[in-house]
């Protein structure tokens, strides 16, 4: 809220009501004055910043920005890499990138996390391998795989176990949230521009104590 809201446009010396241009001039001057002070702290302590202030910054930048997708809310989609996706095809084997395929169709959410259609986590080996129609000592070996390629990991997020599917992997849009951030930070922060890591970073940090941070990959 603007100081102009609780003087409700007055003159506080004489009582008069301000007129229409001069309320403008003094809105575009506070604004104005909020900008420098927001990219002032994004220049100078960033980390000051909060993911509030932050999303102020991005809404100020999609003014400036011909293609407002690169600057689009932080909460929405990311697409997936092509070149890493590339790779994830040439480095698995057959088993592993096909196991890893039908996770990725059948039984991933939108938030890149493994479930079953009712949304109830899929945190059991045995299940997985369930689901996948295969053995759980082929799973097994394909889980090595998939792991050691950071096609999946295995986390625990306010107290909950689940596996999470790396979504530069997907090879199209998904959700990112707070727990597929906190899964795989060390790669999409890679991704990520500074400001939308610092973001992340912000949003974990606010909710879960600065500490979070290094509990990430």
């Amino acid at each position: 809220m603007s100081k102009l809201d609780n003087i409700g446009y007055i003159n506080l010396k004489n009582g008069e009501m301000l007129t229409k241009e001069i309320v403008d001039s003094i809105k575009n001057e506070e604004n104005k004055n909020k900008c420098k002070e927001l990219f002032c702290k994004l220049e100078n302590n960033p980390y000051e910043l909060t993911s509030k202030e932050i999303e102020e910054i991005v809404k100020i930048k999609n003014k400036k920005l011909s293609i407002i997708k690169e600057y689009d809310f932080f909460e929405e989609y990311y697409t997936g890499n092509k070149k890493k996706l590339t790779e994830a095809a040439e480095n698995l084997s057959d088993s592993a990138y096909k196991c890893f395929n039908l996770l990725i169709l059948k039984w991933t959410s939108c938030e890149n996390t493994i479930q079953y259609k009712n949304n109830r986590n899929i945190v059991k080996d045995k299940d997985i391998a369930d689901v996948l129609n295969i053995s759980p000592r082929k799973w097994s070996n394909i889980k090595k795989e998939l792991l050691g390629f950071n096609a999946i990991r295995k986390v625990t997020f306010e107290n909950k176990q689940l596996y999470k599917i790396n979504p530069l992997l997907i090879g199209h849009s998904m959700k990112i949230t707070k727990c597929t951030y906190y899964a795989f930070r060390d790669y999409l922060s890679s991704e990520f521009d500074p400001l939308k890591t610092l973001y992340w970073d912000k949003k974990l940090t606010e909710e879960f104590g600065d500490d979070i941070i290094s509990k990430t990959h």
